[in-house]
């Protein structure tokens, strides 16, 4: 569980810069504070770390309870900017996770791109110039992956728990 909590929190850290850095190539005025990254490199970190804890939890066939874990993870797909991310995290996570029928996941996953094209659509024309649209476009999309790879940490399947053979006591003939 260590490792995998471990492994989560340097994924979401990873993503939370990667996330920075296109947040600046995609920027007319970038002019960022060290506090403003640090805050979504650290609320990255920390959903990472949660969802390293459900990952884990499952490979180890822990209790399903620690899906609640994925709590650390709402606040960088609902708060503000991030609420863009939140169908990502949601429907292509549960497209990610391969459960139910192909049709239906591959609904699933275009839908969960929707903000990708509706933020493109209703951005002013004359910032949409400035902005190179495959920087934009493929940019998002690869964060929305990570964020939909995350998500389906919630939604992927949990292993059977074996049942435990208690000991039959034999009675003793004496």
């Amino acid at each position: 569980m260590v490792r995998a909590a471990a492994a989560g929190l340097g994924l979401g850290a990873g993503w939370g810069v990667l996330a920075r850095v296109w947040m600046r190539m995609i920027s007319t005025n970038p002019e960022f504070s060290w506090s403003g990254t640090l805050l979504i490199v650290c609320f990255s970190a920390l959903a990472g770390l949660g969802l390293g804890l459900v990952h884990g939890a499952r490979s180890r066939n822990r209790s399903r309870w620690w899906r609640l874990a994925v709590v650390l993870a709402l606040p960088i797909v609902s708060a503000s900017q991030g609420l863009v991310f939140a169908p990502a995290f949601w429907l292509g996570g549960f497209a990610f996770a391969g459960r139910g029928p192909r049709v239906v996941r591959v609904v699933l996953a275009l839908v969960a791109t929707g903000p990708i094209w509706l933020i493109w659509a209703t951005t002013d024309p004359v910032e949409r110039s400035l902005v190179p649209a495959p920087t934009f476009v493929v940019g998002l999309l690869v964060l929305m992956t990570g964020v939909a790879w995350g998500g389906s940490q919630l939604f992927r399947r949990w292993p059977r728990r074996a049942l435990v053979a208690h000991p039959v006591r034999v009675a003793t003939v004496a």
